[in-house]
């Protein structure tokens, strides 16, 4: 008879340890899962933050019209210290045409007047302005065709969020009313 309650022990604690890894691998897993969705959760924010970004400095950009390099307005801003040194503006709104925000970045991204957008360190907006054909919109020209296609990306570190592109033409403006 002893010699089977030894044997039911060893069975027993056999079953315990195998029970235990069993809940630990379960425990495991549903941590792994809690944490995926709580990294995709937060990426799905960050993308939808990054297009509202994106939409309205494409939107800003859509307001200017299109032209050759333009001449900037220089006005003072009197909350910049910086704009009382030198009578430059700091921020985009002396942007007169489409085409000064070629190679316009930001980071953090700003508004239109120059103000940090709070709770955006590490992420930047950057815009690229090509002039390009009525026949081939892809493809950049080297001769002036009234055609621009517009680029503006957002992107948190290297890691690119949103991207826009859209085409804006000179003849666009003569028939808005």
């Amino acid at each position: 008879m002893r010699r089977r309650r030894t044997n039911a022990y060893g069975f027993a604690m056999i079953e315990a340890v195998l029970a235990s890894a069993i809940v630990g691998g379960l425990v495991v897993a549903a941590i792994s899962l809690v944490g995926s969705a709580a990294r995709k959760k937060a990426f799905v924010a960050d993308t939808a933050r990054a297009r509202v970004l994106c939409r309205t400095l494409a939107e800003e950009i859509c307001s200017r019209p299109v032209g050759g390099s333009g001449i900037v307005r220089v006005t003072i801003n009197p909350r910049d210290p910086a704009d009382q040194t030198n009578g430059t503006v700091s921020g985009r709104e002396a942007f007169t045409t489409i085409d000064q925000y070629d190679n316009w970045s930001s980071s953090p991204p700003k508004d239109e007047g120059g103000t940090v957008i709070t709770g955006l360190s590490g992420w930047r907006r950057e815009v690229d302005v090509k002039t390009v054909s009525w026949i081939l919109p892809d493809v950049s020209s080297v001769i002036e065709t009234g055609m621009r296609r517009v680029t503006v990306r957002v992107l948190r570190g290297q890691k690119e969020l949103a991207r826009t592109t859209f085409l804006r033409s000179a003849d666009w403006e003569g028939i808005q009313p």
